[in-house]
């Protein structure tokens, strides 16, 4: 069984820094989880296509890495608009009404 690689690590790390701030706030905040999903998914993607060179010639492992991206750009499309419509109601809860 060979390690965890350096991406999985950093992920875990991430999100146990998160969970300790969660409860230091004493309340638990979905940005700061998405935010770290953000930033896995891109890592991900800066992963796969720096191997893609590397990556067997054969038509199913360019396939693989293609749905895996395009499942990646998805995820990323959804967070970022989770982050927008979070962001967008924590302002109006703040913005003083005239």
């Amino acid at each position: 069984m060979t390690p965890p690689g350096p991406e999985l690590v950093l992920m875990i790390v991430e999100l146990l820094y998160t969970v300790q701030v969660s409860f230091r706030e004493h309340a638990l905040v979905p940005e700061p989880f998405l935010i770290v999903g953000l930033v896995a998914a891109t890592r991900r993607i800066l992963v796969l296509t720096a191997e893609f060179p590397e990556l067997d010639k054969g038509e199913s492992a360019v396939r693989v890495a293609m749905i895996e991206l395009g499942v990646l750009t998805l995820m990323i499309l959804a967070l970022v608009a989770s982050l927008r419509m979070l962001r967008r109601r924590d302002l109006a809860a703040v913005a003083p009404k005239k």
